[in-house]
């Protein structure tokens, strides 16, 4: 169905002048026009075909999808640029760091909310989305944003001024203005025009605002030189935790400036919105408050050494006698940590992760950011993007992850672990024998292998033949033989995948042989020391019995005629020698045995 726009300019009121039958043609056709211009409406929300939005500078503005898409939408993103590899999301795009904001999944709530807007905002935004029969559908038209800015057009001496922007915000805007820092009116009109002629004469600056948006001043108008004014360099500041900032601005001094009387230190100083006194007698900021400038047309306040609780609006102000205090808005200070956010925190191999280095405010757009890994520094991640891309993940990707700004590396994020998930790898089975790989020895073979999750079930093969399965990723061998010499073979299974690792263990011929002389040498070496231990238990035994041990002996002559014998000559010519039997006493023989044995002579 297309939608029409019909206009009608037909007047009820008009309809009794007419003829009956004009006047029911009359009212035939402003009915028709009512019921199209009913369906045109109804037929725009159904489309949110809402094409162009106007919104201030520094306000927050809600763009809502700009088409109808399905309920079952399971992940949607809104992008501006279409880069190499695809849309960018706005979440993860730098320009838009901490600003952002998706909210609902159909058409009816589908809205983008964008923050603190800036020049750079501007353009047409687009939507996409994903469902669970479906890929990414892209949107053929987008939603063209402008960014107004406001100030005040005419002067004093018309006593016509007009709160002007460069886009129309809206049909319903109420404007609101302020005289000499006072809330003065406030009226649909735009135009300030009601003020008492004598008070015309007296008025020194007029500014304007929109309502909604208070907080958001045009700069102010002033005829006089005894006018105050002031204007913020930029109106809101986002600053690192522990870092130092600056935040300046111009402005306009009164014609005849005193300062205020009671005041301790110089005429013009910087306060917060929780405290109207200057900063440097605020103990908060002892030491770490400084002022910079030419004291009558700018000023510059630096702040070291960053708080979280320095974030606050702070204003610039002269005291006199004149003034005690400004009511316009001043610089909002937004203090903020990094933190690390994990898209997911677990992933699996060859899908895809991103890290974002998240802060509470959007920091400078040429804002560079580095990249650590278990404390390391990742080379080639300087970007402006918050944003590491990991796509595809790899099992090496696994690990402590932190961020920081360049510049400031000594203010890193929390560290954040990334775990990945993936199969078994890296297997490898190894051996192990008490005394060597040979036969009869205790032979030990472990698999050893990398994943996440660890390996659940390790099987082991011989020859192609299960021998074990279950949690054990060790088989052993106790008495290693020439049966079990062949093909081992580990595989290592998880829930993500397996893998396997052999090896071939063989008891080789010579191995065998060695083997054996060294057992027959070992034998031979224990009978020699067996027979060994037997012949000295023997003697031991001999020479302590009871009884005493009778031998012979050859007895030769005391003469040099027999000198050169031997005694195994045996010859008979010799045979005179006489036969000496001696009695070698045991341990119980008495002492007068040894009184019989004589010498024989010779």
């Amino acid at each position: 169905m297309q939608c029409l726009t019909v206009k009608t300019d037909h007047n009820f009121t008009s309809l009794i002048y007419f003829s009956a039958r004009d006047a029911a043609m009359a009212l035939r056709t402003a009915w028709c026009g009512y019921f199209l211009i009913l369906l045109t409406v109804t037929c725009a929300l159904g489309q949110n075909n809402m094409r162009h939005v106007c919104a201030l500078r520094g306000s927050s503005v809600d763009l809502p999808c700009p088409f109808t898409y399905p309920d079952q939408v399971t992940e949607n993103l809104w992008y501006s640029q279409w880069g190499k590899d695809g849309p960018t999301d706005l979440k993860v795009d730098q320009r838009y760091a901490g600003r952002v904001e998706y909210r609902g999944t159909t058409a009816v709530d589908c809205v983008l909310k964008i923050t603190d807007l800036r020049e750079s905002d501007k353009g047409e935004y687009f939507f996409r989305y994903k469902t669970d029969n479906s890929d990414w559908t892209n949107g053929t038209e987008g939603v063209a944003l402008s960014i107004a800015d406001l100030w005040v057009e005419g002067n004093l001496s018309s006593r016509r001024l007009t709160c002007s922007t460069t886009c129309t915000l809206g049909n319903q805007s109420y404007y609101i203005w302020y005289v000499d820092g006072r809330h003065e009116q406030e009226d649909t009109s735009p135009y300030l025009e009601k003020l008492n002629p004598i008070f015309w004469m007296r008025l020194k600056s007029v500014s304007c605002s929109v309502k909604g948006h208070e907080d958001l001043h045009s700069s102010a108008v002033c005829d006089r030189r005894d006018c105050w004014s002031v204007t913020y360099t930029k109106r809101r500041v986002c600053a690192l935790k522990g870092s130092t900032v600056a935040m300046s601005c111009t402005y306009r001094s009164w014609r005849g400036y005193r300062p205020w009387r009671g005041y301790r230190g110089s005429g013009s100083f910087w306060f917060t919105n929780r405290m109207s006194e200057d900063l440097r007698l605020d103990n908060d900021y002892a030491g770490r408050v400084e002022y910079h400038g030419n004291n009558w047309s700018d000023s510059t306040l630096v702040i070291k050494d960053l708080r979280k609780s320095d974030s606050a609006e702070y204003r610039f102000v002269e005291k006199n006698i004149y003034i005690r205090e400004h009511v316009i808005p001043g610089v909002i200070l937004t203090v903020t940590d990094l933190q690390l956010q994990m898209d997911p925190a677990s992933v699996s191999e060859e899908e895809k992760a991103v890290l974002r280095c998240h802060t509470a405010c959007s920091l400078d757009i040429n804002t560079t950011f580095i990249w650590y890994k278990n404390g390391q520094l990742i080379p080639n991640t300087d970007v402006n993007s918050t944003s590491l891309y990991l796509d595809p993940v790899s099992s090496e990707d696994a690990g402590r992850y932190s961020c920081a700004v360049k510049g400031h590396q000594n203010l890193r994020s929390t560290e954040g672990t990334l775990a990945v998930r993936y199969g078994p790898k890296n297997t490898l089975v190894s051996v192990s024998s008490s005394g060597g790989l040979v036969v009869g020895s205790s032979v030990t073979l472990t698999c050893s292998s990398d994943a996440n999750p660890p390996v659940d079930i390790y099987t082991w093969y011989f020859n192609d033949r299960i021998l074990q399965s279950g949690f054990s990723n060790s088989y052993h061998v106790a008495n290693f033989s020439f049966e079990n010499s062949g093909r081992y073979l580990c595989e290592a299974i998880n829930q993500r995948g397996s893998t396997n690792s052999s090896i071939q263990v063989t008891v080789s011929a010579v191995q065998a042989s060695a083997l054996a002389w060294t057992w027959v040498g070992l034998a031979v070496l224990a009978a020699g020391a067996s027979l060994l231990v037997i012949c000295c238990i023997l003697k031991r035994r001999a020479a302590g019995g009871r009884d005493a041990v009778t031998f012979t002996h050859r007895v030769l002559p005391d003469n040099d005629t027999y000198a050169g014998l031997s005694m195994e000559s045996r010859d008979p010519a010799y045979d005179t020698l006489v036969t000496s039997t001696h009695t070698v006493p045991g341990e119980n023989v008495p002492a007068s045995v040894y009184e019989n044995v004589q010498k024989i002579p010779t």
